[in-house]
């Protein structure tokens, strides 16, 4: 997990990064949510690896039929809008994980539900959708 203190410090770039590394060793590694907000740099990185998200969101029956050994998942706290279950994206992680796939994932710091509170208190901002220690 690529935990970060504010946006823009570099999760999304290490998380692809470390995928890249993964793949080149051989794993298979797909990514299956994906948030790029038109950074060219993650835009790049991302066209080198198999994107099994549906438009940028985590789609969870394509990714356990599909069973890869490791599955990049921008923004954990987000919502999985492509499974059509409202699960939050964490619970589909969780499923991921059970399945036996690898996660390698993303945070904001203030989306850590115990830690909401003190980030906003800091920044003035409330993150809407927040993950359970």
């Amino acid at each position: 997990m690529y935990l970060g203190a504010a946006p823009g410090v570099g999760k999304t770039f290490a998380m692809l990064s470390e995928g890249l590394r993964r793949a080149e060793r051989g794993t298979e590694v797909v990514i299956g949510a994906l948030t790029p907000k038109g950074r060219l740099p993650i835009i790049a990185l991302a066209s080198r690896l198999e994107n099994c998200s549906a438009a940028g969101d985590l789609d969870l029956a394509v990714l356990l039929s599909r069973r890869p050994a490791v599955v990049l998942v921008d923004e954990l706290a987000g919502p999985p809008v492509a499974t059509g279950t409202g699960d939050p994206r964490w619970e589909c992680v969780d499923a991921l994980l059970h399945a036996g796939c690898d996660v390698v994932t993303t945070l904001g710091i203030g989306e850590l539900e115990s830690l909401s509170d003190v980030v906003y208190g800091i920044t003035g901002h409330m993150q809407a959708a927040r993950v359970p220690d």
